[in-house]
């Protein structure tokens, strides 16, 4: 139970922290009093405290949320609790720009830590798998609320080009036998939301902190798109929509078994978080120049994966270093329509110009080619898919 905002839990009743529908009590209550097996423990958003060290660990005091983030972000990690992870999240309900002076190109933001912290929750037990967003009904209705997003089954409209880069970083299910008895009910959840993947271990492709800008290039939802069912009475806790119509650049790519040849501690961070590697990795080609492009994280174990060749979503673009990184989805059609596709993983290019030109071009160029001067932009690859 929840009193006067403190986190407090009846010691004879205590659940565990490994279970998923304990997580929303622990990210809004701003004070938590936690019964351990041998003491109490305090935390707060300035620091901590427990029986053993009564000391607060924390040396400054915030006295203010808006004091979050100055000088810039790295001051308030150094000095916040810290010991659940989840005080990032707690300051972005709470306010729509607890850090208002952090550095341009530091992308952290309220949807990075969303991300963060579904990565967690991802892997917590629940009695029915099914429940997976019941049990954030009331986080995601709070981070609406103060930032005026809208909900999809676990992403988020104005960032889903973020959002739907995610992929498996592990296997194992947190609660092996509820996993495989609620198997049918999962596969019916769409690919493209980390959902259908409830309790396994996944990581989000991002780059917070990095000094960088992302750009926008790729995918955005077609707005004229309407929801096949009604409205849900709750559209914090149902799959709706099932489906999403998006316009993006879309091509057809290779792929090929190889062998994990990616060292995951380079400089340039080809999947950013605690650079943990994906499951099952394969190489993808251009299918006419048969060049290396880089590689495909699958969403399954890919040994009896018999197609060669798969489609591209360009999602994001960035350049860092003078090298360019494009993260895409991977999909197969589900009918000979070519119209509706299913997720099967997430793809890394190194190649700038294989979805054509990423920026904007000036119409009037005369050297420009045709297609581009009628437009103003590249867009031999641009067209609009259902993905479900």
């Amino acid at each position: 139970m929840i009193v006067a905002g403190i986190f407090l839990p009846i010691l004879a009743q205590l659940p565990k922290l490994s279970n998923a529908r304990v997580l929303q009590e622990q990210v809004l209550a701003h004070r938590g009093l936690i019964f351990e097996s041998r003491q109490l423990r305090w935390r707060c958003l300035c620091g901590s405290a427990s029986e053993a060290f009564p000391s607060r660990t924390s040396t400054k005091m915030i006295h203010s949320v808006r004091d979050i983030g100055r000088p810039q972000l790295e001051r308030w990690i150094g000095y916040s609790s810290g010991h659940d992870g989840f005080d990032h999240l707690r300051m972005w309900i709470q306010h729509k720009d607890p850090m208002p002076d952090r550095t341009p190109w530091q992308r952290n933001n309220q949807y990075d830590a969303w991300y963060s912290m579904v990565t967690k929750y991802n892997t917590r037990a629940l009695s029915y798998e099914t429940d997976g967003l019941f049990a954030l009904a009331g986080l995601s209705s709070a981070m609406a609320t103060t930032h005026g997003c809208t909900y999809f089954a676990g992403l988020w409209k104005e960032d889903l080009q973020t959002g739907l880069c995610w992929f498996i970083t592990g296997s194992k299910y947190a609660n092996a036998d509820v996993a495989v008895s609620s198997k049918e009910s999962m596969d019916s959840m769409p690919s493209w939301t980390w959902i259908s993947q409830r309790g396994r271990e996944i990581q989000f492709r991002g780059w917070e902190n990095n000094h960088t800008v992302i750009k926008h290039e790729g995918l955005s939802l077609f707005e004229h798109y309407t929801n096949e069912v009604p409205k849900p009475d709750n559209p914090f806790a149902t799959i709706a929509p099932k489906k999403l119509v998006v316009t993006g650049r879309v091509r057809k790519i290779a792929v090929e078994k190889s062998k994990l040849d990616i060292n995951w501690q380079d400089s340039e961070n080809v999947y950013h978080g605690d650079l943990a590697a994906p499951r099952w990795v394969w190489r993808v080609r251009d299918i006419k120049t048969n060049e290396k492009l880089g590689h495909i994280a699958f969403d399954f174990d890919p040994a009896s994966f018999t197609t060669r060749h798969i489609y591209c979503l360009l999602c994001l673009a960035r350049e860092k270093y003078d090298k360019w990184q494009l993260t895409c989805l991977g999909l197969v059609p589900t009918d000979e329509t070519l119209e509706e596709f299913k997720r099967i993983g997430l793809i890394m290019i190194r190649q700038e110009d294989w979805f054509g030109k990423l920026h904007e071009y000036d119409p009037y160029d005369k050297d420009a080619p045709g297609y581009i001067r009628r437009s103003g932009k590249d867009i031999r690859f641009i067209r609009t898919i259902c993905l479900v």
